[in-house]
């Protein structure tokens, strides 16, 4: 769809209109972003910053298009931090506009479409046996087959709603950036019985433990995980979990610090929460997040 459109735009008001702001404005005005909307923002980068001309400069006047093409890709993910898929989709509209149809790049489906989902080149964190370098579409594909639904879907967040290591009713978040990049999955459940609460927390306390170890970080004013989820200790104590969790404090929380990110389980009022964090991507998207702030200001 971009491509088609890019081409439909560059015959009507010429290549030299993709330079110009109204390009981004037309392309949204027929929805040329919608299957891949970071696109617009890794167009308005290399517009603004003068990056597309040189593209089309070695578009339109280079013998060996398609490996200029490839480094172009290869600039875009290095230097700006946008996903390769993506930066390959802008790539591949901007061939097509330029006349070169049969050169376009290879979107690689087959790594999307891995039997090891959670392989990476890179420091990304899993979750689920995938790694968080792929898209929240992807992730949202990968668990619909582990038995979760879509609840809501905008450009950068999906809503799903599954069981969750033997809790059903688990919502699901995964959140995303304008450039494209999955950030960080999280996990809440379904409000439960303050005694469900508590054997929930250490059934994923135990799987976390036994996984990558003890937690580098945690917060315990009940001495709850000090006694490992000793029932005795919480029905000596049962006023002050009731009282916390009235009050919607923080019952305990533990820290994994972990190859590619961060996991952190948290029980906060009466919310069980578990959030995957990609280090790699939270940057990239915090740059992304303030250069597209100071823009608009």
């Amino acid at each position: 769809m971009l491509k088609k459109v890019v081409r439909a735009i560059v015959d009507l008001n010429g290549l030299d209109f993709i330079k110009k702001p109204q390009f981004l404005n037309v392309l949204n005005d027929y929805k040329a972003f919608d299957e891949y909307p970071g696109a617009k923002f890794v167009l308005k980068s290399i517009i603004q910053d003068g990056f597309v001309d040189k593209i089309l400069h070695k578009l339109s006047n280079q013998n060996d298009t398609l490996n200029s093409a490839e480094k172009f890709v290869s600039a875009l993910y290095i230097n700006y931090g946008f996903r390769k898929d993506i930066a390959v989709e802008v790539m591949n509209a901007l061939l097509f506009a330029t006349g070169h149809n049969d050169m376009l790049l290879s979107t690689e489906p087959s790594e999307i479409n891995s039997t090891d989902l959670s392989t990476s080149n890179e420091p990304h964190i899993v979750f689920s046996q995938i790694s968080l370098v792929h898209t929240i579409k992807d992730i949202e594909r990968h668990m619909m087959k582990r038995g979760f639904k879509t609840i809501a879907t905008n450009p950068y967040q999906i809503s799903m709603e599954g069981s969750f290591c033997g809790m059903d009713d688990t919502k699901l978040y995964i959140y995303g950036s304008p450039a494209g990049l999955t950030t960080r999955v999280y996990l809440q459940n379904k409000p439960v019985t303050n005694m469900q609460a508590f054997s929930y927390c250490k059934t994923l306390y135990d799987l976390l433990c036994d996984k990558y170890g003890n937690p580098d970080n945690m917060n315990d004013p009940l001495d709850t995980i000090l006694h490992n989820f000793d029932q005795n200790i919480y029905f000596k104590r049962v006023c002050e979990y009731a009282q916390m969790i009235n009050d919607y404090q923080e019952i305990f929380s533990a820290i994994w610090d972990v190859y590619g990110g961060q996991i952190k389980l948290h029980w906060f009022g009466d919310r069980i929460c578990l959030t995957y964090t990609d280090s790699i991507n939270s940057e990239l998207a915090e740059r992304h997040q303030n250069q597209f702030n100071s823009e608009s200001i």
